[in-house]
């Protein structure tokens, strides 16, 4: 069994050696600093979208479970409508209604403050963007 520790102590040298040389790299690379703007405001802005999809969520559990599905489907995945309807077991025209009436319910529902933050502080990019 002398084999077996030679083979385990050399494993364990060239991990070292890996170690060393990735603190190494760490060690020479430039220290990063926050430079996209203000820290304060960038986590004041987190808080806020946290606020407002925790109000969304709400409104979204609430919704009927065919409404709650094509909601999930048609805006959260980006699936399109005639996929949505073939996965639901529905038409077209009634996967686009039941996310029409969600949108309807969700205006009622929803805080007016909240519903007018939507993106005014700062632009996320879209899919396929």
């Amino acid at each position: 069994m002398p084999w077996l520790l030679v083979i385990a102590t050399n494993a364990v040298r060239s991990e070292w050696r890996s170690a060393r040389r990735w603190l190494g790299l760490l060690r020479r690379l430039p220290a990063q600093r926050y430079t996209d703007g203000d820290l304060a405001e960038e986590i004041s802005a987190r808080l806020d979208d946290e606020r407002r999809m925790t109000a969304v969520l709400e409104v979204v559990r609430r919704l009927p479970p065919g409404e709650r599905e094509a909601v999930a489907f048609c805006l959260w995945s980006g699936v399109s409508y005639p996929d949505a309807a073939a996965v639901l077991g529905i038409s077209e025209v009634a996967a686009r209604s039941r996310v029409s009436r969600a949108r309807s319910r969700r205006a009622r529902l929803v805080p007016e403050e909240i519903q007018e933050g939507n993106g005014e502080r700062h632009s996320r990019p879209t899919r396929g963007a």
